[in-house]
């Protein structure tokens, strides 16, 4: 080892003319490996830049109508081209029309420009020679697009300037207006608009649809009650009684989720299979005792003979829906504080109008709202709005808004050990044991328990989330998601992840901080979404 040190120390010593030169000759080669890096970086980025370029010049010819001619496409291509590439060496190549059968057209734009080499021009290469092309169709193309939005209750907090939901209204009404204005070349384009908080609501009409558990044949429906089988047929003959005492009990629309794994996937619901059924959320009347959040009725009092034994068979009994004596608490619909969700149509006024009647209130359950938002544009589903996944030219896009963590509060010391959601309770209180609507094991094969705190609710609700996206995704969805993230009212880092993973690529996730940036980002991904329209 020293003698190998002294060498080295030796040649450093040594001032000869031999030993610079075989040091130069040997830094030569480094130089020259590391300068072609260099050059090849700067080469993939102009690459970028002028498809950029062109993708953006072959919109704007489109926008401006198919009815052109060839001989007035170019001129237009070359000014809006030198305009937006900012590249000296950059130039139109050609920009042509061509019919796709019947009415059906395209414009194609091809563009080539050069990129010089700072270090490869020592071997030959001066340059490397870039070409790129963009073609986008006429207004044959379709969008079908479910716009998903938080309305929990922290979209009443401020955002610079305006509440987060007054934001919210004036964004997504801008939305709206760019998907239906000149911009996407008359595409054909249809929206459905699902707002959520602790889940999601239909339209009331709905309650003697054929995919509504309204017999109470789901294996779910009765789940924690007693005594249904001598009075009621189903949950709404217990809501038709609560609301003969109260006109705000009646059902307002919404419903529990499917059990796991069919609250993932898109499914028909059919009377074949009871599961498949959507059961409507009714929150039970909870004991007497103190310490429960949302007690309304009298445990002992209704149609019910004596006295129920504890908290549990308190909680259970059916007979206290008919004729009931009422209490000073919330009652059936707490968990159902969101507007009825609009179904897709192409009536731009029509959706404006809606948004402006968005209200904020309410805890989050992104999984429900992602599910429901999926509904309104899959082909399968009970609402059959949709075109069929493979119907040409057509593109099924989910865009995703959230100003907060998916929620699932715990409550420590009642019979529930939570609040009521879409799920029911953490465990069911009937002593069937684990909750059927949560998986055993996360997306990543790691265990997932039963909840029984807030944050193992949380992670039940986000390992939901990630498969409901992930299986959109696979159908054929394009998903967009945002985080609304202020500074008083922040996303977590792992409400970000969650909203990244459900994107599927981190160009499709988005984040604002104020009133001013929600809506340059539903402008962004309208853009986004016209650019769909260009083929790939």
């Amino acid at each position: 080892m020293r003698s190998l040190v002294g060498k080295f120390q030796s040649l450093r010593r040594d001032r000869s003319g031999a030993v610079a030169m075989q040091f130069a000759l040997s830094l030569a080669p480094l130089i020259f490996v590391v300068g072609s890096a260099v050059d090849y970086s700067t080469a993939v980025r102009a690459r970028a830049n002028l498809q950029v370029s062109v993708d953006a010049t072959s919109l704007a010819l489109g926008q401006k109508g198919m009815d052109q001619d060839n001989a007035s496409l170019l001129p237009q291509a070359q000014a809006f081209f030198t305009a937006v590439a900012n590249d000296p060496n950059a130039q139109i190549v050609s920009a042509q029309k061509q019919s796709l059968g019947g009415s059906k057209q395209k414009i194609c734009v091809v563009a080539r420009s050069k990129s010089y080499n700072a270090f490869m021009q020592i071997a030959g290469y001066p340059y490397v020679d870039m070409n790129a092309e963009s073609c986008v169709t006429s207004g044959a193309a379709s969008f079908e697009i479910a716009v998903v939005l938080d309305t929990s209750g922290s979209m009443n907090n401020g955002a610079g300037g305006a509440t987060k939901i007054e934001a919210l209204r004036t964004a997504a009404k801008n939305f709206v207006d760019y998907m239906y204005g000149s911009q996407m070349n008359n595409a054909q384009v249809k929206i459905a608009i699902t707002p959520f908080s602790w889940g999601v609501a239909v339209d009331q009409n709905n309650r003697s649809a054929a995919w509504v558990d309204k017999h109470g044949e789901s294996p779910l429906h009765w789940q924690g009650y007693s005594g249904q089988s001598a009075l009621a047929n189903s949950r709404f003959d217990l809501f038709n009684w609560l609301k003969n005492r109260k006109s705000e009990w009646d059902w307002k629309g919404c419903f529990e989720s499917l059990p796991y794994p069919l609250n993932v996937q898109d499914v028909t619901p059919s009377g074949m299979n009871a599961s498949s059924l959507f059961v409507p959320s009714l929150w039970p009347d909870e004991p007497d005792s103190w310490g429960y959040v949302n007690s309304y009725l009298e445990d002992n009092a209704g149609v019910c003979a004596g006295n129920a034994p504890d908290q549990a068979a308190a909680q259970a009994r059916v007979c206290k829906y008919k004729n009931p004596d009422t209490r000073n608490s919330h009652g059936p619909n707490l968990a159902c504080s969101s507007k009825p969700l609009a179904r897709l149509t192409n009536n731009k006024n029509q959706l404006k109008s809606y948004i402006d009647d968005l209200t904020a209130d309410g805890n989050t359950n992104i999984h429900e709202g992602v599910m429901w938002g999926w509904r309104t544009i899959s082909p399968n589903s009970m609402f059959a709005d949709a075109k069929t996944y493979d119907a040409p030219d057509n593109r099924k896009v989910l865009v995703v808004m959230t100003d907060g963590m998916n929620t699932w509060g715990a409550v420590d010391n009642a019979l529930n050990k939570s609040y009521y959601s879409a799920y029911g309770f953490f465990t069911s209180v009937d002593g069937t044991g684990r909750n059927p609507r949560l998986p055993t094991q996360k997306i990543d094969g790691s265990a997932l328990p039963n909840p029984t705190t807030g944050a193992d609710g949380r992670a039940a609700m986000d390992d939901l989330t990630r498969r409901a996206c992930q299986n959109a995704r696979n159908a054929g969805l394009v998903i967009y998601a945002i985080g609304f993230t202020t500074p008083t009212n922040p996303i977590d880092a792992a409400g970000k992840q969650l909203l990244k993973d459900c994107a599927g690529e981190i160009t499709r996730y988005y984040e604002a901080t104020d009133a001013a940036s929600i809506n340059t980002v539903f402008g962004q991904i309208a853009a986004s979404i016209g650019k769909l329209r260009l083929l790939q």
